[in-house]
């Protein structure tokens, strides 16, 4: 199935495919989002290979901002929750 879709991906070069729809092409072709690299190897067309490229970076980076995050959010959740109580109690108090 990969080498037919690179085929296709190549054919697709002069049409301008955006993250949304390279995502759509490759689902409704069976293909998973974690085959990219496999992909990047068998297309030829550079603008082709430059949005898989492109792509599974952004997918890098979102995955290491998203563990960051969550790494942060458990070091610092007894504060958080502390600050939510003292606000949402401040406006409680208020409101009466």
């Amino acid at each position: 199935v990969l080498p037919e879709v690179a085929a296709a991906l190549d054919n697709f070069a002069s049409v301008p495919l955006d993250s949304f729809g390279l995502t759509q092409y490759l689902h409704s072709n069976g293909v998973n989002m974690r085959h990219m690299g496999v992909l990047y190897w068998l297309c030829t067309a550079p603008s082709v290979k430059q949005l898989l490229l492109s792509e599974a970076l952004a997918r890098c980076c979102k995955s290491i901002l998203n563990a960051q995050l969550r790494a942060h959010a458990r070091k610092t959740k007894g504060k958080c929750i502390l600050i939510i109580n003292v606000i949402c109690f401040s406006v409680v108090y208020l409101r009466f």
